[in-house]
């Protein structure tokens, strides 16, 4: 199962270099090989990786993957007191679903890391904004962040976050714009 979810990415970048449909119309259930349920944006992120081997390419998701969370772990262990700080990151490394994202070769670590960078630049409302923004754009898990961001009083990097997720769209548009429909239309179907 090494790169199982890294392969509806890459899967996704091919169909799109070939002028195919990226999104199945049949959706009955989410996880079967190669499906591709992400923003149209997504798939062209991945173009790069189409062009390799997929053992390569599933090699080099797992090293980043793994760095990823290494960094992840340290950052969320680093400001908890020394006694409890090392049993923290070793429940963290031994935590079955990290070690199931970074398996998969999943986008759920590079969207929290960019959730956690979207809190740490709060201040900065442009860069948190394209922080949220991108995390948002990976996946929908964060959506509710929005809300959350919008309580805490950072309105305007929600605002920014809206700007980026816009550019996003309207840069992408000559590449992917036919696929909007279709990814709404698998929203609804999901």
């Amino acid at each position: 199962l090494v790169g199982f979810d890294l392969a509806a990415y890459i899967l996704a970048a091919r169909r799109l270099q070939a002028g195919e449909a990226l999104y199945q119309t049949n959706v009955i259930a989410l996880g079967p090989f190669g499906q591709f349920v992400y923003p149209p944006p997504i798939a062209i992120a991945f173009v790069p990786l189409a062009a390799l081997p997929f053992d390569f390419a599933r090699a080099a998701g797992l090293a980043f993957l793994t760095a990823l969370a290494a960094v992840l772990i340290w950052r969320l262990t680093r400001v908890l007191p020394p006694t409890t700080r090392y049993w923290a990151a070793a429940a963290m490394v031994v935590f079955f679903p990290l070690i199931w994202e970074v398996t998969l070769g999943n986008l759920t670590l590079v969207t929290l890391m960019l959730c956690l960078l979207a809190w740490r630049l709060r201040r900065s409302h442009i860069l948190g904004g394209i922080s949220l923004a991108g995390a948002v754009g990976l996946k929908l898990l964060p959506l509710a962040l929005i809300a959350f961001f919008i309580v805490a009083g950072h309105r305007r990097m929600v605002a920014w976050s809206a700007v980026a997720l816009a550019t996003i769209a309207l840069a992408t548009w000559p590449i992917v714009g036919d696929e909007w429909a279709a990814f709404l239309g698998l929203l609804r179907s999901i």
